[in-house]
């Protein structure tokens, strides 16, 4: 990181000076020598490769992965923290490889507290960068909306809750875009919204279908594709992949479509 300097910001974080005259302060070194993200990366997609080849590798591989409490206090540090420069720099896109090829894993099999798995996943997508449409698809596809990471809608879960938490019967009163007055309580609101997930999950992907070349062109530099591979570029590396209120793209989807 010698190289790092002030008319480069993509090279490190530096603390911005208050003042003119002050020099600016290099922050934290994102690329070390010793980092373990390399090779922890490339183990955990040969032992991907290895269970979607034979199923039954999954028991003997995966558990020291998903269920190693190191690396959940990791993820739970990582969820934990507060928003920075670091996360905006291109070069934690080592460090989001890592986190994706760890979910995956959770998807074989389930690690000890999947709702921190969830939260991690939702943590990444936030962070992506332009060039990351191929993680950023599969994590919707795969991830976010996936049962297997949400248990809040399980019978099993609000009636655990309801025990604790009496506002899960409490009555909430909303309206619908049809004006239509509604009585739900918040148990029955969630019920409703975990059996209705891969409709959700429809809606978001049909919000960004507008990225099929941008996915396809990160899928071949993912996968190794050289043949398919037109360009190494990528535009905005300052810049996060999604937008901060991604999460309102369904309705800014629909709300688009009808008003042509």
């Amino acid at each position: 990181m010698s190289e790092a300097s002030a008319n480069l910001p993509s090279l490190g974080v530096f603390n911005v000076p208050a003042n003119e005259g002050q020099r600016w302060t290099f922050s934290v070194p994102l690329l070390l020598p010793h980092s373990p993200f390399g090779f922890f990366t490339s183990l955990l997609r040969l032992c991907l490769a290895l269970c979607h080849r034979n199923k039954d590798m999954i028991q003997f591989l995966l558990p020291s992965i998903v269920q190693n409490k190191d690396i959940l206090l990791y993820m739970k540090k990582t969820v934990s923290a507060g928003k920075s420069n670091v996360s905006m720099s291109h070069f934690t896109q080592p460090e989001n490889i890592f986190q994706f090829y760890w979910l995956k894993c959770c998807c074989l099999m389930p690690c000890l507290e999947m709702d921190v798995a969830h939260r991690v996943a939702l943590r990444l997508l936030s962070r992506l960068h332009f060039g990351d449409e191929h993680l950023a698809h599969d994590l919707l596809s795969t991830v976010i909306f996936s049962t297997l990471f949400i248990s809040e809608g399980e019978e099993v879960t609000l009636t655990s809750q309801s025990l604790t938490n009496l506002k899960l019967s409490e009555t909430l009163h909303l309206r619908s875009a049809t004006q239509e007055d509604i009585n739900v309580s918040q148990g029955q609101l969630l019920q409703e919204t975990f059996k209705s997930l891969n409709q959700i999950r429809g809606q978001y992907l049909m919000s960004f279908s507008g990225m099929e070349k941008a996915v396809q062109s990160s899928r071949n530099i993912y996968l190794g594709n050289s043949a398919d591979i037109l360009s190494l570029l990528v535009r905005n590396p300052e810049e996060s992949l999604m937008p901060k209120d991604w999460v309102f793209m369904p309705l800014i989807h629909v709300y688009n479509s009808m008003a042509h």
